[in-house]
Order: C-alpha cells, then structure tokens, then sequence
C-alpha cells in the first residue's frame, strides 16, 4: 500500500492546470518550491539541536496519535539533509506522535537549510502553537540571538514579531526560578510578572507570584494588590505569618493597615501636643493670680513658682471654650 494512502493522504491531482495553478500561487524564492516529499525511516531522522521545547504533554502527545491513526498524517514533516541522515526542522510532535504509533516511516518534505534557517523555521513552528510555553518561546530568542550573533530587531524580523514581544519574554528569563516554574506551569502568564516589575526584593517578587498564583489573581488584580510593593526593601518588613492580620490577600504586607495605623497614631501626638499647651497655660495663668491674691510681704514664700511671664499667654485656640474665662479673683 502506498504510504499517503496508508497516512489517509490520497495521491494528488496531476493535472496540468492544477499544477500550474499551484506553481503560480508559490513565490519563485520560496524555499518550500525546492522541497521534496519523501517516505522516511523514522530511525534515519534526528531531532533539532535548535528545538528549545523541554516539555512534551504526554496526553496531548496520544490525542495526537489518536488522531494520525484514525485520519493519518495530514502535513508532512519537514526536515533537512544533515550528514547523511535527516535532521527534523518543523514536526517534533508528530513523529513523536508516529513512534507511539509504532509507525516505522513517515512522509516528509526534504529541502536544504542552513543551521539559522533551521533554527528560525524550528522557533516559527513554535511560535504557531497555540499551547506554546512563553520560556520555551524566551529560550528560542535567546538561541537565535546569541548562537547565530543576531540583533533583537533581526529576531523578531525573521520569527514575524514584534521587537517588544521578543524584549518581554526574553526578560522572563531573568526571574527568580520559582516565577519561572510558575509560567511553565501555566498558573500565571507574563502580564503577571509584568505587574511585578516594581517589586526590587526578589523574594518579595516570588511571593507576590506565587499568591497571584493560588489565588487565580487577575493581571490588573495582580497590579492592584502590589501597588505599594516597591516600598518592601526585604523579606524582614513582611509581616509575619500567622499572624493576626485579617488581610491575608496583600503579598507584600497590609500596608493599607499600616497607613491607618500611622494616622491614627499621628492624630492622637497632636492631639497630646494641644492638652500640653493647654495645660502650660493654664499653670501659667495660675501662677499670675497665685502672686496677685499673696501680700506684698509675703510674695516671697512662694519661692517655688517662677517669676511670671512679663506678658500674658493666650491659651490654644483649639482648646479654649468661649465661655471659660476666670472669674474675678476680687469676687471671689
């Protein structure tokens, strides 16, 4: 049995004007013009040495082979010459796929590729996944940059995105290893982290993520909540856990609390500050009626009280009731 046929491909059609259409619709310098489909022994075909993925969903891998059994390979794979044998450059998955099916040969579009356009090819393909991990797709930036001696803007031409996109998910891979975890896991995304970018501490940065992360915190939530994080220069302003706070959604400490605290505190120093004025003039006023109510002979007993103030000291407007003057001491 023919192998297309066997891959549920049946043979296409070989007449002239569909080939001549199809000729046409292809640009004269497309590399694809060039290729060649061919069956392969799976045992000659070598993955990508420029393939950043690590992680490969087994149950997504079957569902794959569930489905190439039952419909067949509908797109080839495509890989280059290398050496003799065949090195893959776009359909990791899908020959993964064919070995659990025990499938011995599969198709392929064979076409000469130089290391850099295998390795944009192989990060394109990334790119296209709709699952794709956002480290996978930092590491693929990475790869083409440093090992090929590429500029940023030259990575982001040749994958078919933007500059800021490449400079985002490279910057990833410069978080603590615990965020990182996080974003291949998939329980936060890169506007999480972003949201982060604030927070100096690293700690502080981690375990901001990782309640944003149990929480299922929004992006914008994620933000709201570690607003007043910069103002944590260390893990030791945190507040300790188990503690009696009854906040425990702010990562960062309750620094809403502390706010409140702060001004509660700083309204009752002025409040402190007025009965001191207050009670400064009253001795004062005191201390003036004590000497005028004593003899001229005897104004000297009182040689506790200091002398009095040449001027009179008006009390604290505050504190001071309207109707609170002292009676005359003479009527009294």
């Amino acid at each position: 049995m023919d192998e297309s046929t066997k891959d549920g491909n049946p043979p296409p059609s070989t007449t002239s004007e569909e080939a001549a259409a199809k000729k046409d619709s292809q640009p004269p310098s497309h590399p694809a013009a060039e290729a060649q489909l061919q069956t392969l022994p799976i045992e000659s075909i070598d993955p990508s040495p420029h393939q950043v993925r690590e992680v490969f969903d087994e149950e997504a891998l079957r569902g794959l082979a569930a489905s190439m059994r039952q419909e067949g390979l509908l797109q080839p794979i495509l890989v280059r010459p290398v050496g003799g044998r065949f090195q893959i450059v776009a359909g990791e998955r899908r020959i993964r796929a064919a070995k659990l099916l025990g499938w011995t040969s599969i198709r392929a579009l064979v076409e000469e590729a130089s290391d850099l356009d295998a390795a944009v090819k192989t990060m394109i393909e990334n790119e296209q996944r709709q699952d794709a991990n956002p480290l996978e797709r930092a590491r693929g930036y990475k790869h083409l940059k440093e090992t090929f001696n590429l500029q940023q803007e030259d990575v982001a031409a040749r994958v078919g995105v933007s500059s800021a996109v490449v400079s985002r998910l490279m910057s990833l891979l410069k978080e603590p290893p615990e965020i990182q975890e996080l974003l291949a896991s998939g329980t936060i995304t890169p506007a999480h982290v972003h949201t982060l970018d604030e927070i100096q501490d690293p700690k502080a940065r981690v375990e901001a993520a990782t309640q944003a992360a149990e929480k299922h915190w929004t992006a914008s939530e994620t933000k709201r909540r570690t607003r007043k994080a910069p103002k944590v220069g260390s893990s030791e302003d945190h507040p300790k856990k188990g503690g009696d706070s009854t906040s425990g959604d702010s990562p960062v400490g309750n620094s809403k609390s502390s706010d409140a605290l702060l001004k509660v505190a700083e309204g009752h120093v002025s409040q402190v500050m007025r009965w001191i004025s207050l009670l400064r003039w009253l001795f004062n006023w005191l201390r003036r009626v004590a000497v005028r109510l004593l003899p001229n002979g005897r104004e000297r007993r009182v040689g506790h009280l200091p002398p009095p103030d040449p001027d009179p000291i008006d009390p604290p407007d505050p504190v001071e009731p309207s109707d609170s003057k002292p009676s005359d001491p003479k009527a009294a």
